[in-house]
């Protein structure tokens, strides 16, 4: 899971996480 390994750098924020990603990815 990419936006996993962003979200651990810190990077990307929660909501620019929901739009890299399709909602089933974000909640898995």
């Amino acid at each position: 899971m990419a936006w996993f390994k962003r979200q651990e750098k810190g990077i990307i924020t929660p909501t620019e996480q929901k739009k890299e990603t399709p909602d089933g990815l974000w909640y898995k």
